[in-house]
């Protein structure tokens, strides 16, 4: 779903449940990625779809409610919109699609393919056993989480009730047939797996052919650079690039779509798709505010750590830190070198330095590399990065919240045939950073409203 068509609906609906749009979701940005107006780490997606809560709707809503599988989003709530449409409220996990997985690395290996098919079709089995059908089982609608656990998603065919256990069957055999390379393996997975293509079987006999053919392994997911290479080359020419493109060249945004999101005082996050081009491409990404506001007071029982304001020309080829430096243990100076080093490596368009600033997996990491995604080799020319104030907020040494007040100058965006483009203007903002501390030391985890 285009984020700058949200119907005000569709708007009021999440802005009442307590979250904001923050970006496409889905098999073909289908659905919204929402996240929670109270600064948690609470995300869901949204989809709408053709229906009406009739007895047969209900039925199927609450079948699907009903079933707790680790392996099977969760359809959180469905809302009647006006227009004989339905919003689905599902459960978020982070991660590649099967689809994005494979453009992303080489064919998985046999052992490989059962981890993913396994627990799908398990997962299929609880569903089948509540009554309902998935209806849309294929590469787009399967992701694998950063911690290797596929997840069946998309549940739009599930509530509307287009689809059947042996079609779902078929699709997961298919997916997992797909994913495969050419030529046999040694365990002739396609041999085992091919006689189930017709839909006859139910899942319980995908989980036994697999677990006879080879042992499960663990996938071995992309790095974060592969992909966001292969997320930009998915979307190339897309709606995604051309909303975000529309925004960076200034052109207007029909202002009645973010009525609810300037009520409630997240416009800046609402605006765009990543949160940054609002407040220059490479403000932090989160609630911040459009002008910094001064700080009404220190918070309570929280050990106030204020470092001075440091300035960095984030547009200079020269590194904030060097990775063979001692980590900084101060979590509010982590987070002024952090804010810097992200707008380096986000200007050098280089998804690698990412893991220098964001913990990888997390929603920050996450965010930022669709954010890489959708500049589409572009480049920022006279960018520089002010950071005010950092002041922590409370933590520990795992786990600190840092306020960072910050100023993004006004740049130009150039394009690799080297037109000039208007980009940002100068904007100060105030986030707050949620710190982990690892084995390299302090890294984002999320940004969260001030």
């Amino acid at each position: 779903m285009n984020i700058h068509a949200v119907p005000p609906e569709v708007d009021e609906v999440l802005a009442a449940a307590g979250f904001r749009a923050v970006g496409p979701v889905g098999p073909g940005g289908s659905g919204l990625l929402a996240r929670a107006l109270d600064g948690s780490a609470w995300a869901v997606e949204l989809y709408v779809v053709p229906g009406r809560l009739d007895d047969d709707a209900r039925a199927r809503i609450g079948a699907l409610r009903a079933v707790r599988h680790e392996h099977v989003a969760r359809l959180l709530e469905v809302v009647a919109l006006p227009g004989d449409r339905l919003a689905l409220f599902v459960e978020h996990h982070e991660g590649p699609s099967v689809r994005l997985l494979l453009a992303a690395r080489a064919a998985l290996s046999e052992g490989e393919a059962v981890t993913v098919a396994i627990p799908i079709a398990q997962g299929l089995g609880a569903l089948h056993d509540a009554g309902v059908a998935h209806g849309a089982v294929g590469p787009d609608s399967v992701v694998v989480r950063p911690d290797g656990r596929p997840v069946l998603v998309d549940l739009r065919a599930a509530v509307a009730g287009t689809g059947a256990a042996g079609g779902d069957v078929t699709g997961l055999v298919e997916c997992a047939l797909a994913a495969l390379p050419p030529e046999p393996g040694p365990a002739d997975l396609v041999g085992a797996l091919g006689e189930l293509r017709d839909g006859s079987a139910d899942a319980r006999r995908v989980v036994d052919r697999c677990f006879r053919a080879v042992p499960p392994e663990p996938v071995l997911l992309p790095s974060a650079a592969d992909l966001a290479a292969a997320d930009v080359a998915r979307v190339q020419g897309g709606e995604r690039v051309a909303a975000l493109r529309r925004v960076a060249s200034g052109r207007p945004v029909a202002p009645d779509r973010w009525s609810v999101a300037r009520r409630a005082s997240i416009a800046v996050a609402a605006l765009v798709l990543v949160g940054g081009l609002a407040v220059g491409v490479f403000g932090w990404r989160g609630a911040a505010r459009a002008v910094a506001e001064p700080d009404g007071g220190s918070a309570a029982a929280a050990p106030a750590s204020t470092s001075p304001a440091t300035t960095s020309q984030a547009s200079t080829s020269q590194a904030t830190t060097s990775p063979d430096e001692q980590p900084e243990r101060d979590p509010a100076r982590a987070a002024e070198l952090l804010t810097t080093r992200r707008a380096q490596v986000l200007v050098s368009a280089d998804a690698a330095g990412l893991d220098g600033v964001d913990e990888v997996g997390g929603p920050a990491h996450a965010d930022d590399l669709v954010l890489l995604a959708s500049l589409g080799g572009d480049r920022a020319v006279g960018l520089d990065v002010r950071v005010i104030e950092a002041r922590a907020l409370d933590g520990d040494q795992q786990v600190a919240r840092v306020r960072v007040v910050s100023t993004t100058s006004a740049y130009e965006l150039v394009g690799p045939d080297g037109a000039t483009r208007a980009g940002g203007p100068s904007v100060t903002a105030t986030v707050v950073l949620e710190l982990r501390w690892g084995h390299d030391g302090w890294r984002v985890w999320q940004v969260l409203p001030a």
